[in-house]
């Protein structure tokens, strides 16, 4: 029981972090928004516009995550325009009111470009 509270407190940390963190990268970010700039509308409660900055080249995907790591969707996105802010839409109807992560990424998915976190509300 003390593991699952000191689990539940750590997890607790990440999620405060993660609104300025940018992961993944070995160069430093572009701006102080990595490669989300904005999540609307927050809290969700159906399709979702990300702002993201399209990648160098290939294709991009994001990936909606439980606090307990499994993944409950994935969005591939072809043919964003390479270093320009844009939205994309992402459907999360079908997922239950809590906390997840929003995890974007490149086509390489070698590291996490950028993490956020994403409040869904019934």
């Amino acid at each position: 029981m003390v593991r699952q509270a000191t689990r539940c407190l750590a997890l607790s940390a990440i999620l405060w972090w993660l609104p300025q963190a940018s992961l993944g990268s070995t160069s430093p970010p572009l701006d102080q928004f990595g490669s989300v700039r904005k999540i609307y509308p927050m809290p969700a409660r159906g399709p979702v516009k990300v702002d993201v900055l399209g990648p160098g080249s290939g294709a991009a995907s994001i990936r909606i995550v439980q606090p307990t790591g499994r993944v409950v969707r994935r969005f591939r996105f072809e043919g964003l325009t390479p270093r320009t802010w844009q939205f994309v839409d992402i459907d999360v109807s079908g997922l239950p009111t809590g906390v997840y992560f929003l995890w974007y990424s490149d086509s390489t998915e070698r590291g996490i470009k950028a993490g956020r976190r994403l409040v869904i509300k019934r």
